[in-house]
This record gives C-alpha cells, sequence and structure tokens, in this order.
C-alpha cells in the first residue's frame, strides 16, 4: 500500500477498519442463520466491540486487528460447521484461520483449542474419527510455523528483535514480582478493556451457558473451554510485558465473542418471538450506553497519547541533507521502541529487545557492543544518530562507535559509524 498511495497512515488505518467491520458482518451472518434472529444475530459482535481497546486499534495500522478480525471469520465458520456440517464452511475456517495466523500467531488461539476439542471428542468415542476435519485445520498452522521459524532467522541475521518471538513469564518472578506487575497492569487498563455494563451483558451471557449447557455439544463446550485456558495460559507467559503493551491482549478478545455468540444464539431459540423483540430492543439502549462508554474511554486513552508523537518528522530534511539517504542503515539512540526509525523514515537499529535498568540504562551492555562491531563488520550500519542530552548519559555504550559528527539541529545529532578494533 505504501508504494501505491505513497506516505499515509490513513489508507492503512482504514482497510483495518474496514476488514474489522467486514469479520462482525460475517459473524452477524453467521448467527443469523442459526438463531433466525435478528437481535440475536447483532448483539454480540456489537456488545463486543464496545471495548475501547478494540474500538481504538480496529482504525490502528498494527497486525494484531487484521489477525484478530480473520480470526473471528475464521471462529464464525468453524461454528456454523459444527451446526449445518457444511463442509465448505470447515475449509473457508481453515484458510481465514490460516491469513489471522500469519498476521499474528496469537490469533491461532481459537485453531488450536478447536483441534484439542475435536481431538478429545475422537479420544473418547463421542465423534468418530474424520480426517476431512483435522487435515485442514492442522494445515492452517503450517504457514504460521514456517514464518516463526523465518522470523527468528531474521532476528540472528540482523541482530534484531524486531519480530517478537520471547516469552515474558509470570514463572520468572517471585511472589513480590507477581504483585508488582498486577499492581501495574491494574493502573494501567482498569476500565479498558469493557464498560461495566457490557461486563454485566458478558457475565449474564457465561450464566446463559452454564443454564442451558445440555444444549451444547461436547465439542463446543470442550472448544470454549480450551479457549479460556489459553487465555491463562498466554497471559501467564507474557505476564511481565502486559502493564507496558495493551495491543497484547487484542487476540485474546475472541473469548468473549464465542461467549456472547454462544449464548445469545442458544438464548434466542428458547423464547418467543415476541419476548426477543422486547428483549431486543431493551439490550439495543444498553448497547447504546455501553457505547458511549466506551467511545468516552477511547477518547480519554487518544488524549493520553497524542503528545506521545515525537518531533522527528520535523528533523527528517537533516537526514537529507546531510547525505542519509532513506537506504542508508543507522543506529538511533535512545529509544527503546522502533518508534524514531518510523518518525525518520530510516532503517537501522534501535536498543528495542534490550532489558533496560529502572533508570533506562542498558543491564546487558556486552552484548549491545557486541552487536555494535557485529553490524560494521558487515557493513550494515553508516550513522550514528543521537536525539536529547541524556542519550549518551543512558547508553555510553555508542560513545566508542561515534565518528565525526556531520550536524546538530534541534537536538538531534550525526555521526559517521566508528568501527572498533
Amino acid at each position: 500500500m505504501h508504494s501505491w498511495f505513497g506516505e499515509n497512515e490513513g489508507y492503512f488505518r482504514i482497510v483495518t477498519f474496514l476488514l474489522h467491520g467486514l469479520s462482525i458482518l460475517v459473524l452477524f451472518l453467521v448467527l443469523f442463520k442459526l438463531s433466525n434472529s435478528f437481535f440475536g444475530a447483532a448483539l454480540p459482535g456489537l456488545f463486543w466491540y464496545t471495548s475501547p481497546i478494540l474500538i481504538y486499534y480496529s482504525s490502528n495500522f498494527l497486525s494484531n486487528m487484521p489477525a484478530l478480525s480473520f480470526a473471528v471469520m475464521g471462529f464464525a465458520s468453524a461454528y456454523y460447521f459444527l451446526h449445518s456440517k457444511r463442509y465448505k464452511w470447515f475449509i473457508a475456517a481453515a484458510v481465514f484461520y490460516a491469513i489471522a495466523g500469519l498476521f499474528k500467531v496469537t490469533a491461532l488461539l481459537s485453531l488450536v483449542a478447536l483441534v484439542g476439542a475435536l481431538g478429545l471428542s475422537y479420544l473418547i468415542k463421542v465423534r468418530e474419527l474424520n480426517w476431512r476435519e483435522l487435515v485442514p485445520l492442522v494445515l492452517a498452522v503450517i504457514p504460521s510455523f514456517l514464518w516463526i521459524a523465518y522470523a527468528k532467522y531474521y532476528n540472528e541475521d540482523h541482530l534484531c528483535y524486531y519480530f517478537s518471538t520471547q516469552l515474558y513469564p509470570i514463572w520468572e518472578l517471585d511472589f513480590n514480582g507477581i504483585v508488582y506487575h498486577l499492581d501495574l497492569i491494574h493502573k494501567a487498563w482498569t476500565g479498558q478493556f469493557y464498560p461495566t455494563i457490557t461486563l454485566v451483558i458478558l457475565a449474564c451471557s457465561l450464566v446463559t451457558i452454564l443454564f442451558l449447557i445440555r444444549r451444547y455439544s461436547l465439542v463446543v463446550k470442550l472448544w470454549l473451554l480450551l479457549v479460556l485456558i489459553g487465555v491463562l495460559a498466554y497471559i501467564a507467559m507474557q505476564f511481565q510485558v502486559l502493564f507496558a503493551h495493551d495491543y497484547y491482549f487484542t487476540n485474546l478478545f475472541i473469548l468473549p465473542l464465542m461467549v456472547m455468540s454462544f449464548s445469545f444464539v442458544e438464548l434466542s431459540k428458547s423464547i418467543n418471538q415476541r419476548i426477543r423483540s422486547i428483549a431486543g430492543v431493551v439490550l439495543s439502549l444498553i448497547l447504546f450506553l455501553a457505547f458511549q462508554k466506551g467511545d468516552k474511554i477511547n477518547a480519554q486513552r487518544r488524549e493520553q497519547f497524542k503528545d506521545a508523537k515525537p518531533k522527528l518528522i520535523e528533523l527528517r530534511p537533516l537526514l537529507d541533507r546531510l547525505g542519509v539517504s532513506t537506504e542508508d542503515k543507522i543506529v538511533f539512540t535512545p529509544d527503546e521502541s522502533n518508534v524514531s526509525l518510523y518518525y525518520l523514515r530510516r532503517k537501522g537499529w534501535t536498543q528495542y529487545g534490550y532489558p533496560l535498568n529502572e533508570n533506562g540504562s542498558m543491564k546487558d551492555s556486552k552484548t549491545y557492543t557486541f552487536r555494535l562491531k557485529t553490524m560494521y563488520e558487515r557493513g550494515n550500519a553508516k550513522y550514528v544518530v543521537i536525539y536529547g542530552d541524556e542519550a549518551l548519559t543512558l547508553y555510553p555504550e555508542i560513545v566508542p562507535f561515534l565518528g565525526e559528527e556531520l550536524g546538530d539541529s534541534l537536538g538531534l545529532r550525526v555521526y559517521q559509524f566508528k568501527p572498533q578494533d
């Protein structure tokens, strides 16, 4: 898209938003086929979307949301297959999941749970073994494994962590560390997942499932249980960084969607048309209030982060004047992320992926220094770009690699990358 439309985030945001809307539409069509109720089909997806996190990222350009969108379409197709036994829907589910996994491997959570549910149903003889069911789902996972293998190779070859394949598990922390991180998560994200009204609807949906539990097939019950276990496992494996990255939660939102979808479909079948209409109107009013609350919280999020964008865009002309082309690799400091490279429209390295002390300094300076030396030996890095007065104090490891200073403007200094023996 960048080659078609140029430097404009808006196109990425529009495509992401439309894709997310398409996933909710596909879900609605499937639930309508199953429930024969407009409200029973529309409300799960709409209540699900009242999350400020989903509202915020549905028009963003992170890969998490396209992954979730395709996972939703995969879930809807698989759910319809379990009811209708129409194999084409199963193939569609496998295709949607395969695409979702290529965007973000965590989007395969509900797929892995479905494979587990089908496998367990075969083992306990509730369902006859059917390779036509298992093979497409297993094949859908293969592209993601290949992508992970390539991502690890890319990280090693380029001495970077651009593709996150690491775990930050809870079991590396002691009790005090766990309590500390729980407090950080509570302070950072309380109220960001769902408005209270939606949480009440979600709780009622769960109670409905438990009350009507006999109506669900064993595969559906196992599917939901395994997704829940998967969500808890994922939280445990990424626990140390969840306070800082709310988008890590996005693909976990498949769980509340499944809960509301399962409950609304069965509940719609249990009540007559008149009661369904009355309940639909009441829930629509509640939905309106939930959206108002979700949008209000989302506005607070945007206000909070609106000044986070650095003024690096204004400094691009300096790099251009100094002859630092968009193809030249730079080492930028200080930056714990890769945002600086994005704003400067340059390729290169930051301090992303390296553990830092509480004061922001490097924990593992030897590894970072080794990477800098290797970068020069490979002929990759040509320039060092320093932004702000604190950079050299925080990262003294970079000082020996500073060659001739090429220019200085508005706090941005550019140096030749100097080799080390």
